[in-house]
């Protein structure tokens, strides 16, 4: 495309107080060729949450006013339309989006504190307009009589200087657009205020004229990085290719000037391999050049013939090269190779087909191991015995050179080493940077309730945070303070509440050491806990906190699960094959006939709704309902559509019915049929759910999951609200809710514990 770009981000690893950003827009190969790319440059001289969301929304707004522009289409049949025009477009239609947008966050920017430079690169032309303290700086070759040298021009200061107001308004940020050519073989640095003040003129044009691009950057961050300085470092580094390509033809044409363009090249090396070489290396050029001026003169006939002048073109096309690689060279280097092949296959088969012949291999190949071991032994005496044979001068100077070759080879060695130290130090420090942006980013994402895109960057975060190294105790304690602050960011985005001490209501092993609850339930401010191992029913008043039990003695009754309580005060339980109802205030278990063809053990879930038993069968795919009286009879398959009902472990109503499956999926249905229903995305993933609770008089939809120590709470669209999550419960059984008086109880293993909930609407 004629040019070449590459962008300085340099903050520093102290706090800043300031938001910068560098972009570059990465187009399509057609619509560069039709609009060039667009960059951006922008520092805002604060700290706020907000900042760093304007600044996100000013490069997304631009890039999708310049590139979606429709003029960019029409720029093929109407060769007129400039990209200046649409560039002046893409500005306008941002300042009106900005001044929407701001007026939507209710926010008033401060301009004084806005440095900002936008612009575009097509071809060798520029387009640009900028506003604050920023610098356009243009690096170009100036020709005089007797040489050419680069010069530095502030482009900025032009402009202001001829009365281009550099000034913006809330309404209208950028205006005043500057544009023109770039010399051939020329440069633009575009920077914040502070790159000039700690890089001369000249080391800027040094660095930027004698490496590309992409290694001045890199040169400047290594100069930089020396500097200890609390502010960041941005700029754009752009090269007119189309100048170079220009100059390298004329170049070519000319015979006299290759030699200088040669040796012009030569210099450029040599300069360059001196900026970037470090400190402390061996320049074994300069030995070289040094041990040459030693040799003598070459004789009287050498000089002759070199004395000849030849031009350059005749030595290159004096004689015809053979070609490196041609089609029979192939052929023969793959015949020869492949008759290697066979052969050595050939005399593996011969060795392994013939016992003798393996026999003797082994024997040989043992005697020739022998042999090497000792011609290395008897080297060794020989070079020990020559070493004693010299005189003490030659041993003298053969320690000497040996313990010069052992310093030559510990100083590249430690030369490496540091070189190898400081890059993955930068590689370092670059990748806490990222994660630190990363996380400021998402802070300011959930700071304005979007959900969506701090979960895109928390993925970001994530594969950044597991190329982080943990080779020392330093980076150990920086890669636990990232995870902390991503596990923070999780739990946000996930509504989870942690529970660090939920309340003591009462322990049930203080009543019977062997007590062993499966579930409990709430009526009347008591809550019922049945131990079906023991046949008790412990009673908890939460009034007083006393605790009781009721007994069932009759030998017939070998279970008591899965408990559900009417508005009569009655708890019924399923045994074995019967229900047992439990009157509360005379304590007798009354046992109720049941028509069900099967065992109990097969029903995952059950539920009390308008005086009628609804239980779920996962095993016949089935929901059946009864009528609840002295004896249960005559079974109704709800169901009405072929739904699949496996996996299924637990159902509640409403009205509706919503049945839940192991992975926390929700069926909701109405009339024996399927109703559209689904729930928000969760972190972590619902693996094993069992219970949900759901009834007419309470507004919200639970889930137990006890694999994850968690209570998920929805409303009823499906919108997750809240979990809450408690590391202490190792062994959560069962919960009920209070939403009158807004509590939460939970059973784990033998306690009962209650804690405040806090999302219930006054």
């Amino acid at each position: 495309m004629g040019y070449r770009i590459a962008q300085l981000f340099l903050t520093p690893a102290h706090r800043t107080t300031s938001t910068s950003e560098v972009f570059v827009s990465q187009p399509d190969a057609y619509k560069e060729n039709l609009a060039g790319k667009l960059f951006i440059i922008i520092e805002i001289e604060s700290k706020k949450a907000f900042d760093l969301k304007m600044i996100n929304f000013l490069v997304n707004t631009l890039n999708h006013n310049y590139y979606q522009n429709e003029k960019i289409i029409l720029r093929e049949r109407l060769p007129d339309l400039k990209v200046e025009h649409i560039f002046e477009s893409a500005l306008a239609k941002t300042n009106k989006k900005l001044a929407e947008f701001l007026r939507t966050e209710k926010v008033k920017i401060n301009t004084k504190i806005i440095n900002a430079t936008i612009g575009v690169v097509y071809k060798n032309q520029i387009h640009f307009t900028t506003i604050g303290k920023n610098k356009a700086l243009m690096i170009s070759k100036q020709k005089t009589e007797t040489s050419s040298k680069y010069t530095l021009t502030d482009i900025t200061e032009q402009a202001d200087g001829k009365g281009t107001a550099r000034s913006a308004t809330q309404t209208k940020l950028f205006s005043n657009v500057i544009s023109g050519a770039m010399p051939n073989n020329g440069y633009f640095i575009f920077t914040s205020e502070t790159l000039p003040e700690y890089l001369s003129h000249k080391q800027l044009i040094e660095i930027t004229t004698t490496l590309p691009p992409a290694s001045a950057v890199e040169q400047i961050k290594n100069t930089l990085s020396k500097i200890n300085a609390y502010i960041p470092f941005l700029g754009l580094i752009i090269k007119n290719t189309i100048g170079i390509e220009k100059t390298e033809t004329s170049v070519k044409a000319s015979p006299p000037s290759t030699q200088a363009s040669i040796s012009s090249l030569k210099q450029t090396e040599e300069s360059t391999e001196k900026l970037l070489s470090p400190s402390g290396m061996i320049n074994f050029r300069d030995w070289f050049n040094i041990l040459s001026s030693l040799i003598p003169k070459f004789n009287q006939k050498t000089r002759k013939l070199t004395d000849k002048n030849f031009l350059l073109k005749d030595k290159i096309f004096s004689k015809k090269r053979s070609r490196l690689f041609s089609l029979k060279k192939i052929i023969d280097i793959l015949k020869l190779i492949l008759s290697y092949i066979i052969n050595v296959i050939i005399l593996i088969f011969k060795i392994f087909s013939n016992k003798q012949r393996l026999i003797d291999f082994g024997k040989n190949t043992s005697l020739k191991a022998g042999l090497f071991i000792k011609s290395i032994g008897n080297n060794l005496v020989n070079s020990i015995a020559w070493f004693r044979g010299l005189n003490k001068k030659n041993k003298i100077l053969f320690a000497a050179a040996f313990v010069c070759l052992a310093l030559l080879v510990q100083n590249i060695v430690w030369i490496n080493y540091k070189n190898q130290k400081i890059e993955n130090a930068n590689v370092l420090n670059e990748l806490t940077k990222k994660i630190e942006q990363k996380q400021n980013q998402i802070d300011a994402s959930l700071l304005y309730n979007n959900e969506e895109g701090a979960k895109k960057i928390i993925e970001e975060a994530k594969i950044l945070l597991a190329e982080y190294p943990q080779t020392n105790k330093e980076q150990e304690e920086k890669y636990s303070r990232f995870m902390e602050k991503y596990q923070e960011h999780i739990n946000k985005i996930s509504h989870i509440t942690k529970i660090e001490s939920p309340g003591k209501i009462a322990d049930l092993a203080d009543l019977n050491s062997l007590a062993n609850p499966d579930n409990i339930v709430m009526l009347s401010n008591t809550i019922y806990s049945s131990d079906s191992s023991l046949k008790t029913v412990y009673v908890v008043n939460l009034t007083d906190k006393l605790i009781t039990a009721i007994t069932n003695t009759n030998p017939a009754y070998i279970k008591i699960t899965k408990p559900l309580a009417d508005k009569d005060n009655n708890l019924f339980y399923l045994n074995t094959d019967k229900i047992v109802r439990l009157n509360i205030e005379n304590e007798e278990f009354t046992p109720i006939k049941i028509e069900f063809d099967g065992n109990f053990s097969q029903i995952a879930g059950q539920a009390l709704y308008n005086n009628r038993l609804y239980l779920l069968d996962n095993v016949d795919n089935k929901i059946l309902r009864y009528n609840i009286g002295d004896n249960i009879t005559s079974p109704t398959s709800w169901l009405k559509d072929d739904i699949d009902m496996s996996d299924t472990v637990d159902l509640a109503i409403d009205g509706n019915i919503y049945v839940l499956k192991k992975n926390g999926e929700i069926l909701k249905l109405l009339k024996g049929g399927l109703q559209e229903f689904t729930i928000s995305s969760i972190e972590p993933a619902i693996e094993e759910a069992t219970k949900i609770e759901v009834s007419p008089e309470k507004k919200y939809i639970y889930i137990l999951e006890p694999k994850q120590k968690r209570l998920i709470i929805f409303d009823k669209s499906g919108t997750l609200l809240l979990q809450y999550a408690c590391d202490d419960f190792n062994d959560l059984k069962d919960f009920t809710v209070d939403e009158i008086n807004e509590k939460i109880y939970f059973l784990n293993n033998t306690t009962i514990y209650s804690i405040n909930a806090d999302y219930f609407e006054e």
